[in-house]
């Protein structure tokens, strides 16, 4: 990747505070090593379900969010598409989180809109479970326009669909 100085980056983001995410894309053979010395310093990590699967060799959330929580990071969310998400934490098993209800038109930037939903939710002092349910109802509305942020919309229009669709 870049010779430690993410590791470094990361390290010195949490010795000042710092609440740090990681997202995936395209993992492959050479993937988990690189990562190893990252995770530590991460609070969140948040690949998708099957990149999760296919670093750790596990198939099942519960062991997968159990071996990254063994490599360091503080919770492990595993983004799992039409399924929701799953919350794997240090406090207990599984947490799965409902997707919303939504007619698809194009997933482009889903997963992306999932972590940006999630730090905007815990950017404003939701609890973690709570920031998952924000994120999945982010990522749904990005699922109902074509391209990747068609669905975008602002933090209001975010808890008003929340509400009128709660699962």
């Amino acid at each position: 990747m870049d010779q430690g100085q993410s590791a470094r980056l990361l390290q010195a983001a949490k010795a000042r505070g710092v609440t740090t995410s990681f997202d995936l894309i395209a993992p492959n053979e050479e993937t988990l090593e690189l990562l190893r010395p990252l995770l530590p310093s991460v609070d969140y990590f948040m690949p998708s379900l099957e990149e999760a699967a296919f670093l750790s060799g596990e198939t099942q959330p519960e062991a997968i969010g159990r071996f990254f929580l063994a490599l360091g990071v503080g919770t492990c969310i595993l983004k799992d598409g039409e399924n929701g998400s799953w919350l794997i934490g240090r406090d207990g098993g599984p947490q799965h989180i409902a997707p919303w209800p939504v007619e698809a038109v194009d997933t482009t930037g889903c997963g992306d809109s999932y972590c940006g939903g999630f730090i905007a939710a815990l950017a404003r002092g939701l609890s973690v479970k709570a920031a998952c349910d924000v994120a999945s109802a982010v990522a749904a509305l990005v699922a109902t326009g074509m391209g990747s942020d068609a669905g975008v919309v602002d933090w209001e229009q975010t808890q008003a669909f929340m509400a009128a669709h709660r699962p």
